[in-house]
């Protein structure tokens, strides 16, 4: 066995990947999406396995690109990753989902 990332140790990104494998892309990124703030307070593994969900959807299941980008977006707001989640909506031409808060 080799050594695994740093998201491997969350039951839900291990089933996403074995999904992935199997080319069930469509529930694989519902496994990835299911690890939240809820789960682990690891930001960098909350990030990669909800960027993983991203790159699953432009890849194979494009029709659910945009609803995942914005659900991630909005995740990665909330952690305090702006800069990422400008980088996602940049990525796939998508303006971001105002963050809430007191209006400019």
């Amino acid at each position: 066995g080799g050594a695994g990332g740093p998201a491997s140790k969350h039951e839900c990104v291990a089933r996403g990947r074995k999904l992935e494998a199997e080319g069930n892309y469509s529930g694989a990124i519902g496994a990835y999406l299911e690890l939240t703030g809820k789960h682990t307070q690891d930001l960098d593994a909350l990030e990669a396995a909800w960027e993983g969900a991203v790159k699953l959807a432009m890849n194979h299941v494009v029709g659910r690109t945009r609803a995942v980008v914005s659900e991630v977006g909005r995740r990665l707001q909330a952690i305090g990753r702006q800069r990422q989640a400008q980088e996602l909506y940049d990525s796939v031409g998508m303006a971001p989902e105002p963050a809430p808060g007191p209006g400019g």
